[in-house]
Parts: structure tokens; C-alpha cells; sequence
């Protein structure tokens, strides 16, 4: 009789074992699909990212591209005005030396025509000088003949 018990209550214990082992296996399986839609889940996220970051990354290199096509823009212009720079500076120059030649042949032809005017001058000067002596000599002469005839 105790065998019967014994095996009444292995045979009672045995539908909860198996009851545990089938409550088990499917708190298993829930917890793996569990791990699979979480793992599904971040995958989704992850490729959402990553493709979010693929299209900054566009988005960026056309920034990039564009900020270097106006750095070249900005440096032909640059280029472009320094060239116009130098060319005016120049002409500039050119200018400054031809009226520095213009102005300095101008004051040589002014000295030169000074140097004959004063030259011009001294020489009237002294025929004026020399008028002014001849009158008084014929002064002079001219007074001795009136005293001569005076007393005469």
C-alpha cells in the first residue's frame, strides 16, 4: 500500500512537474521572442540611425563642396583685383613719372629762360648805365660849350 502512495503521489507530482517543465518552456519562448523583438527593435533603430547619418553626411559634403566652390570664386576675384590693383598702380606710376619728367624739363626751360632774362637784364642794366653816362658826358660837354660862349 505505501508503494501505491508512493506512486499515486510520483504520479500526482508528475503532472506539476510537467505542468512546471511546459510553464518553463514557454516563459522560455516568451522571453526569447522577448529578446528578438527587442534585438528586432534595435536594429530598426540602428539602420534608422545609421541611414540618418548617411544622409547628414550627403547634406554635409554638399556644404563642404559649396563652401569650396566659394572659396575658389573668392579667390579668382581676389586674384582678379590684386592684377587690376597692379595694373592701375601701374599706370599710376607711369603717370607720376611722366609729369615728374614733364614738370622737371618745365623747371629746367623756366632757369634757362630765368638765367637769360637775368642775364638780358644785367646786360640793359648796363647800357642803361652806360646811356646814362654817355648823357652826362654830353651834359657835361654841353654845359663847358654854354659856359665858353657865356664868356665869350
Amino acid at each position: 500500500m505505501e508503494q501505491r502512495r508512493e506512486h499515486e503521489e510520483q504520479a500526482a507530482q508528475e503532472p506539476d512537474a510537467a505542468a512546471t517543465g511546459l510553464d518553463l518552456v514557454e516563459r522560455t519562448a516568451e522571453l526569447i521572442r522577448a529578446t528578438e523583438d527587442h534585438a528586432a527593435g534595435l536594429v530598426a533603430r540602428s539602420e534608422a540611425a545609421v541611414a540618418h547619418l548617411q544622409e547628414e553626411m550627403r547634406l554635409a559634403e554638399r556644404v563642404l563642396e559649396a563652401a569650396e566652390t566659394r572659396r575658389r570664386v573668392a579667390e579668382a576675384e581676389v586674384k582678379e583685383l590684386k592684377t587690376r590693383l597692379e595694373e592701375t598702380e601701374r599706370k599710376y606710376q607711369e603717370r607720376i613719372d611722366s609729369l615728374t619728367k614733364t614738370s622737371q624739363e618745365r623747371i629746367e626751360t623756366l632757369s634757362g629762360d630765368l638765367l637769360v632774362a637775368q642775364m638780358h637784364g644785367t646786360r640793359q642794366e648796363e647800357r642803361a648805365n652806360e646811356a646814362e653816362s654817355a648823357l652826362a658826358r654830353i651834359q657835361n660837354a654841353m654845359q663847358g660849350i654854354l659856359k665858353v660862349r657865356a664868356n665869350d
